[in-house]
């Protein structure tokens, strides 16, 4: 097959949606097929362009795959209106680039971002080709969880919108089971739907040499790390971790870690400066061969959500992640997180936003090491079982030969009708 993927984010950016495109295509790849991703030049999250790169159309080919990226409009990964309008910078460079995209075999958009995965139906329509809308966050519930928008005339256009998209795809690829209740109020066909979660490479983060602290942390040496790792976005209520921190400051056996960028990392450092926690280090964004050197410092993962209905249907990669460097996982997230969490008896489950249950978790762990290995063993051999990348990149495979193999019958039937008449 020749595949085209449609995402806003790719490697060298590290977040979840590009970790995930980049996964997908190499193993598509490695299956024998041809693959074409579209995409924007690096910049995330601060809207500024990586080095070795630059804002306009250039073409590569990177582990066997092709890469093509666009101009846009660059914004930092805060902002509502700046945001927007780099993300219509997307879609309107996918249309001006839209002839140079032909000659495969099925189109796959992705959203986030909202835009660029409207932008699958403009190729599926001027390719006459199939379309796969993956959908990896609900909108526009997401954005009014976070409080990046109220409800009104924007958020009901982006549902009239989704509505709209959900309808005109021949398949809708979402992350989470949680996300089918969503879907059932949009009048989405059954039969189109698919549920192909995030996962990992069970090996990809883990290296040796773990007795060796980054010198970042050099305060932490021989206590009990407990680390967010990803995102220091609003949807995640970080500032319930700072408050656990305060909680445990007087315990100089713990540190609290948190690693990475986005919306809440200025309003983070600040906070933390205001409660004078010195038990705590925030660093910024870091490549992923950085982050697989801090995990090994790292004694317990947190993955924690802001307490909201609309996150109750997600499955956190970050969740996936301290699994498979084999960390116990305290979790804040209710749902569907919470039910892969117990099933894999991998860690302590507590109320989003509750620091007090926070503070307890992160010292129930520290004074109890082997409780913490044998959580850490049961996250790993269950995210190996059920969460392995490349078991999901086959799957979609599956979904896509069965949707071309629909297509090129049409084809033949149209042409025939055509000859006929």
């Amino acid at each position: 097959m020749r595949i085209l993927l449609l995402t806003h984010y790719y490697p060298p950016e590290v977040n979840a949606p590009a970790q995930r495109a980049a996964h997908h295509a190499n193993e598509w790849v490695k299956a024998g097929h041809q693959v074409t991703v579209v995409t924007a030049a690096p910049s995330h999250p601060y809207g500024i362009v990586y080095d070795g790169y630059k804002n306009k159309y250039f073409e590569s080919v990177v582990d066997g795959v092709r890469v093509v990226r666009m101009r846009t409009y660059l914004g930092a990964n805060s902002g509502f209106a700046k945001r927007t309008i780099n993300y219509l910078s997307y879609f309107s460079s996918t249309l001006f680039n839209i002839r140079k995209f032909r000659e495969h075999d099925i189109v796959i958009s992705s959203s986030p971002q909202f835009f660029c995965g409207l932008s699958g139906i403009i190729v599926k329509k001027f390719h006459k080709i199939p379309w796969i809308l993956e959908i990896r966050d609900i909108w526009p519930d997401s954005i009014l969880a976070v409080g990046a928008a109220n409800v009104g005339f924007t958020t009901k256009m982006v549902s009239l919108l989704a509505r709209w998209a959900y309808k005109a795809s021949d398949a809708v690829v979402s992350v989470s089971p949680g996300f089918n209740e969503h879907f059932d109020t949009y009048g989405v066909d059954k039969n189109k739907l698919h549920t192909i979660p995030n996962g990992i490479y069970p090996d990809s983060l883990q290296r040796n040499n773990i007795d060796l602290i980054p010198r970042e942390m050099k305060q932490f040496d021989g206590r009990f790390i407990a680390a967010f790792i990803g995102t220091l976005g609003m949807a995640h209520g970080l500032t319930t971790i700072l408050t656990a921190a305060k909680l445990l400051k007087k315990n100089k056996n713990i540190g609290i870690l948190l690693v990475g960028s986005g919306a809440d990392y200025e309003s983070l450092v600040k906070t933390k400066s205001d409660l004078q926690l010195d038990n705590v280090v925030i660093l910024g964004q870091q490549s992923r061969e950085r982050v697989a050197e801090i995990w090994n410092s790292v004694s317990a993962s947190i993955v924690h959500l802001k307490k909201n209905d609309t996150f109750k249907t997600v499955i956190p990669t970050k969740l996936l992640e301290g699994m498979a460097m084999k960390r116990p996982v305290i979790l804040g997230v209710e749902g569907t997180a919470k039910s892969i969490l117990e099933s894999a008896n991998a860690g302590i489950s507590i109320e989003p936003e509750n620091a007090e249950e926070l503070a307890k978790a992160v010292a129930t762990l520290a004074s109890d090491s082997k409780l913490g290995e044998f959580y850490a063993e049961n996250g790993y051999r269950y995210v190996i079982e059920h969460f392995n990348r490349a078991k999901m990149a086959n799957q979609y495979i599956v979904i896509m030969q069965s949707l071309v193999g629909c297509s090129f019958i049409d084809k033949v039937e149209n042409e025939s009708s055509k000859q006929t008449n």
